[in-house]
């Protein structure tokens, strides 16, 4: 936090309230300039969504892209004083090896004079096991190591590296975070849609989910006309999974909804796509520093 105040804060913006008591962040919807205290309660919380290490990565570069933005903006790597001063800042509290001196951050900061945040490009290595677990550390985490050498074999070739697609696993189907076999659904469709909502679940039992069937006898109940998924909010990352595999279907958070998701087979019926479990290719996917921007 302290070279981030020494730099005179930074910028950030979400589009939902932010909150995570472990890291003592409390963010409204909006974009908020943090000082280095709340800077640092930015940059470590892993507890709001998207949660855990990947959701904590792509915020930090976020930070990243709109603080280079804020630099430029100051021009701070233009000016040699000021990016002297800059240099120093950072040295004071962070060291990478005992080569980077002051001289050679600011020769960086001039080869980098014309670069701004949205023209940079940011990438996570893909990940094969989030919680591969070792004796004496615990839970850790497994690089993609095909998938790995791809995205370094960009970097070495001076190639774009945000062709999502490169880094995708092999297999067919949508990518998602979660593992549809740890998703239950219940398919909901009134006695004229039963034979669309057996069709629904076999399908999304051939991409894995916990996929049941159930047919409505209430009486006046009509169905919807779109297709509609219904969850409890704590449950969105699940219902994110089940969405991509219903592509036609609209979310619908209840507060007080069990675990099971709910679907309900609208009157336009629902298409049924593959989806495979890839977490790193949802939340770890290359960006451009222009779409992690505060203005788009």
């Amino acid at each position: 936090g302290e070279p981030v105040a020494r730099l005179g804060g930074a910028t950030v913006c979400t589009t939902d309230p932010m909150r995570d008591v472990n890291a003592g962040l409390d963010l409204k919807a909006g974009t908020h300039h943090l000082d280095g205290r709340r800077s640092l309660q930015y940059v470590r919380a892993r507890h709001i969504p998207p949660s855990g290490d990947l959701g904590r990565v792509r915020r930090q570069q976020q930070f990243l892209a709109e603080l280079l933005d804020d630099f430029t903006d100051r021009g701070v790597l233009r000016d040699p004083a000021t990016l002297a001063r800059t240099a120093g800042t950072l040295l004071s509290t962070l060291r990478a090896d005992e080569e980077l001196t002051t001289q050679r951050l600011v020769a960086l900061g001039r080869a980098l004079r014309d670069l701004d945040g949205e023209r940079t490009a940011f990438a996570t290595v893909p990940i094969s096991d989030f919680d591969h677990s070792v004796p004496g550390w615990g839970s850790t985490l497994v690089w993609d190591k095909e998938r790995a050498h791809r995205l370094f074999e960009a970097v070495r070739e001076d190639r774009p590296i945000t062709d999502a697609e490169a880094y995708a696993l092999p297999a067919p189907g949508t990518p998602v975070a979660w593992a549809p076999s740890d998703v239950p659904v219940r398919v909901q469709a009134g006695p004229e849609a039963r034979h669309e909502a057996a069709r629904i679940v076999q399908e999304l039992r051939g991409s894995g989910f916990d996929a049941r069937g159930r047919t409505s006898t209430a009486a006046g109940e009509a169905a919807p006309e779109v297709t509609e998924i219904s969850f409890a909010p704590s449950e969105r990352r699940r219902a994110s999974a089940l969405a991509a595999a219903l592509p036609d279907a609209v979310l619908r958070p209840v507060r007080g909804h069990g675990r099971v998701l709910e679907v309900r087979v609208g009157r336009s019926g629902s298409r049924v796509v593959p989806v495979v479990h890839d977490r790193s290719s949802v939340e770890g996917a290359p960006a451009t520093g222009a779409a992690l921007d505060c203005d788009d």
